[in-house]
C-alpha cells in the first residue's frame, strides 16, 4: 500500500526486444511512481481582522500541521471560524488532508470615546493616555492649575468641583476643566438664599469670592414646588432661569423664590404613525406658552416614527420632554428639555424605543410623573388615534390627507385622529378590534379602555382630555368613571391638527385654574378652531355620573326593545335610531357609526308609551347632568355623548354582525366595562336577549 502522502503515477516506457535475429518487437512497459501531495490555505479576509499561519508558505504537504492565529484589530474580538472547521479554539491547530478554507470571525467590541477640553490655565493629568475605552473601564482625572490660576470645577458629563475624579466608562464622555485666573487681593462676598419650597446649590461654595471669579447657582425647589424667579443682584435676562452664572464684581445679593406647583399636565403623544408631523406642530405650540407665573408643568412622552417628518434630527424613537418656552415661537424646531425617566429605561444620552399601547409605559410614566412633579392638580391627555369597534380585522387604509398639514372643512375631517385601525396582533388567531387609543406602529399594536384603566389605576387624575376621535362616548367614559373628574373629547371624528395648545393654555391661566376651567379651555378654543368644520364636537364631562347614566340608558333601551314585537315596528325603531338620530362616524368603510345619546333620547320623549317617554325623559335630564357643557359647529343643542350602535360597511349599509368586543358574553379580550355591564343596550352573545341591540339587528320574527 502507498501512504496517503503519495500519488501514484505511470510512466510509458517503450522497450525493443529481438524474437529472432531478423525481428525486433517493441512493448510499452508501464512504471507505477509516487508524487508527493500538497494542499493549499484559503482565508476570507476581514476589515476587523487577520490571520498569522505558521508556517506561512502558499502549499502544505500532506499531513503537515499547520497553526492558525486569529489576531483581531483594535477594538474588535474573535468570535470563531467558519468553513472547514467551525470553532471558537484560537490559535487553532490544523493537520492538512485536504485543500482547506477558513472564515475567521470578527466583530467591533462595544466602546466609548473621552474628549477632554479646558481653559487657559491649567492641565489635566490623566490614569493612562487612552482616548477609547470598553464598557465599566475605568479613568481618573486630575486638574491642575498653574500658577496663578484656580480650578473652577469640571462640566460636561461630569460636574464636580474636586479637582481630582474618577470615571467609569458607561457611555462617551465629555469633560471641560475649568481654570480661573486667582485675582490680586480683591475679594468678594456672595449671600444666596431661598424661600420655603427649594434650596439653592452654589459652586464653588465659599465665603468670599476673588474679583471676577464666576459662580454657578442652580434653584432647586422641594418635592411639589416650582423654580419662579431670582430677586436681587442678577442681570434681567436670568431672572427665571433656574441655573445661572454669574461673575463677581462687587458683594452680590440673590434670593430665589419658589411656587407651589398647582399643575402637571402629561400629554401621551402616541405618534409613531402617520400623524408624526401633527405631534411636531403641537410640541411647537406647547413652545409659545407663556408659562411665567403659572405655577404649571408640562411634560410630554413623544414616541416618533420613521418616514413621515425628517425635522428635529428625524430621530424616531420614545423621548420624554418639559416643556420650555421657545424665545423664537412657534417655528417648527423643538427646544424643551429632554429629561431622564428610570422607571421607562429613557435617558438624555441614549435612544430607546417604547411601546406606547402597552399599559406599562404609561403606568410608569404617571409613578414617575408623581414622584418627581408631584402636583395640586394633574391632567392627562391622550393624544393620537382613536379607534372603534368595525368587525373588520385589518386596518383601513390611511387616507393621505391625514399626512397634511392644517386644512379647511371637509377635507380636515377626512384627516381625522380616527384614520388608524388595528386587529389583535398578539394573537395569531386575531381578534375583535375594540375601542383602542395609543395606536403605535412600531410595535403594530394599541391599548385597549380596559388596558387604559388598568394603566390609570392608584392614581387619581383631575381632567382627561381624548385630542383623538372617538373620544366622548358612553364607553370611555364609563370605563374612566373611577379614574378622573372631568373628561373632555369629540364624539365624532377630530381633525389631524387636534387641539391649538399655545391658545388653549394660553386662555386656561386667565382662569382660576380649577378642572373644571381647564376643560371649558379646551372647549373654548376648539370652538374658535373649528367652528367652520362640519360635524366637529367636544364635550366637558362629569365622570362620576356615568354610572348613573348607563342606567338610565340601560332602562331606555330596555323600555324601546319592548315596543318592538313585529318586522314592522321593528323598522319603524330602526329608521328613528339609524337614520333619524344624530350620528358620527369616519369617511372610509368599513367603520364605525355611533349615535348621540341625548338627540335619542329627545326623538323619544313625547312618545305615546309612557314608558318609553318617561325613560327617555329620565335619559336626557342624566345627559345633562353628566355632560355639563357641549359644543358643534352645526349650533345642535343635541350634541352631547355618543354611544357605539353598529359598524358600517358601506354608507349607510349595517355590517351584518357586531364585533366579538362588543358582544356580551362573547370571551373577546379585553372587553370594555361597558359591554360587559350593560343590561339593555349592547348584544349578546345568543343575539336572543331584550337588550335593543339585540331585538334591532339579531330577533327574528
Amino acid at each position: 500500500m502507498k501512504s496517503v502522502t503519495e500519488k501514484i503515477i505511470t510512466l510509458a516506457i517503450l522497450v525493443s526486444f529481438s524474437a529472432c535475429a531478423n525481428d525486433t518487437i517493441s512493448k510499452i512497459v508501464e512504471i507505477p511512481q509516487t508524487v508527493p501531495l500538497t494542499y493549499t490555505i484559503g482565508i476570507t479576509t476581514h476589515a476587523l481582522g487577520s490571520v498569522v499561519l505558521q508556517p506561512q508558505k502558499e502549499t502544505y504537504a500532506a499531513g503537515e500541521t499547520v497553526l492558525l492565529t486569529a489576531k483581531p484589530a483594535a477594538g474588535a474580538r474573535f468570535t470563531g471560524w467558519k468553513g472547514y472547521k467551525e470553532t471558537t479554539e484560537n490559535p487553532l491547530v490544523l493537520k492538512i488532508t485536504e485543500n482547506v478554507t477558513l472564515v475567521p470571525l470578527f466583530e467591533a467590541e462595544k466602546t466609548y470615546t473621552l474628549a477632554l477640553n479646558q481653559d487657559p490655565g491649567g492641565k489635566i493629568i490623566r490614569s493612562n493616555d487612552k482616548t477609547v475605552f470598553l464598557p465599566d473601564e475605568k479613568c481618573s482625572l486630575e486638574a491642575i492649575p498653574l500658577d496663578g490660576y484656580t480650578f473652577a470645577g469640571w462640566d460636561g458629563d461630569v460636574k464636580s468641583a474636586d479637582p481630582r475624579i474618577f470615571i467609569t466608562f458607561t457611555q462617551n464622555m465629555q469633560l471641560y476643566a475649568s481654570f480661573q485666573k486667582i485675582p490680586t487681593e480683591i475679594t468678594y462676598t456672595l449671600s444666596a438664599s431661598a424661600d420655603s419650597g427649594g434650596t439653592i446649590r452654589t459652586t464653588p461654595k465659599k465665603t468670599t469670592y476673588y474679583s471676577d471669579e464666576y459662580v454657578t447657582l442652580q434653584a432647586q425647589p422641594d418635592s411639589g414646588y416650582q423654580f419662579y424667579e431670582w430677586n436681587g443682584d442678577v442681570p434681567a435676562e436670568l431672572k427665571n432661569t433656574a441655573e445661572i452664572t454669574i461673575q463677581m464684581t462687587k458683594n452680590m445679593n440673590l434670593s430665589a423664590r419658589f411656587i407651589k406647583r398647582n399643575w402637571t399636565t402629561v400629554i401621551y403623544m402616541a405618534a409613531d404613525n402617520d400623524l408624526e408631523s401633527a405631534a411636531i406642530q403641537d410640541m411647537n405650540e406647547l413652545e409659545g406658552i407663556d408659562f411665567t407665573g403659572s405655577s404649571h408643568t408640562v411634560l410630554v412622552l413623544l414616541d416618533r416614527a420613521v418616514g413621515y417628518d425628517g425635522t428635529n434630527g428625524d430621530w424616531s424613537d420614545t423621548r420624554l420632554y418639559e416643556i420650555k418656552r421657545d424665545p423664537a415661537g412657534i417655528n417648527g424646531t423643538i427646544i424643551s428639555q429632554r429629561i431622564a425617566c428610570p422607571q421607562l429605561d429613557l435617558y438624555t444620552d441614549r435612544n430607546t424605543e417604547l411601546d406606547m399601547a402597552d399599559p406599562n409605559t404609561l403606568r410608569s410614566l404617571l409613578s414617575f410623573v408623581t414622584a418627581s412633579y408631584s402636583a395640586d392638580q394633574y391632567a392627562l391627555i391622550i393624544w393620537g388615534h382613536g379607534t372603534g369597534w368595525r368587525s373588520a380585522s385589518l386596518e383601513s387604509e390611511r387616507s393621505e390627507d391625514s399626512k397634511l398639514g392644517k386644512q379647511d372643512g371637509e377635507s380636515q375631517i377626512a384627516a381625522g385622529h380616527g384614520t388608524g385601525w388595528r386587529s389583535d396582533n398578539a394573537n395569531p388567531a386575531g381578534r375583535s378590534p375594540m375601542k383602542a387609543v395609543a395606536v403605535d406602529d412600531y410595535s403594530n399594536s394599541y391599548m385597549s379602555l380596559p388596558q387604559l384603566k388598568s394603566a390609570l389605576d392608584g392614581t387619581k387624575i383631575d381632567l382627561i382630555g381624548f385630542d383623538t376621535c372617538f373620544g366622548a362616548l358612553i364607553e370611555c367614559v364609563y370605563e374612566l368613571k373611577d379614574s378622573t373628574t372631568w373628561f373632555v373629547g369629540s364624539e365624532g371624528v377630530t381633525p389631524s391638527t387636534g387641539w391649538d395648545y399655545e391658545k388653549l393654555f394660553t386662555r386656561f391661566f386667565t382662569t382660576d385654574k380649577s378642572a373644571e376651567s381647564f376643560a371649558d379651555s379646551i372647549i373654548d378654543q376648539f370652538a374658535a378652531q373649528y367652528g367652520g368644520v362640519e360635524k366637529a364636537t367636544i364635550s366637558k364631562i362629569k365622570a362620576a355620573n356615568a354610572g348613573t347614566l348607563k342606567n338610565a340608558l340601560d332602562e331606555f333601551a330596555l323600555a324601546l326593545s319592548a315596543t318592538i314585537t313585529d318586522s314592522a315596528s321593528r323598522q319603524t325603531v330602526f329608521r328613528t335610531v339609524f337614520n333619524d338620530t344624530e350620528s358620527y362616524s369616519y369617511t372610509q368603510y368599513p367603520c364605525d357609526r355611533y349615535v348621540d345619546v341625548y338627540a335619542l333620547a329627545s326623538h323619544y320623549k313625547t312618545d305615546g308609551t309612557a314608558r318609553v317617554a318617561n325613560a327617555a325623559s329620565s335619559l336626557a335630564a342624566e345627559v345633562s347632568n353628566t355632560v355639563t357643557r357641549s359644543w358643534s359647529a352645526s349650533g345642535s343643542p343635541d350634541v352631547k355623548l355618543g354611544v357605539h350602535l353598529i359598524p358600517l360597511t358601506a354608507r349607510d349599509v349595517a355590517a351584518a354582525r357586531h364585533a366579538e368586543a362588543y358582544i356580551q358574553g362573547s370571551g373577546a379580550q379585553w372587553q370594555s366595562a361597558f359591554v360587559k355591564e350593560s343590561t339593555g343596550w349592547v348584544p349578546t352573545a345568543a343575539g336572543t336577549g331584550l337588550s335593543l341591540l339585540d331585538v334591532l339587528f339579531y330577533k327574528t320574527f
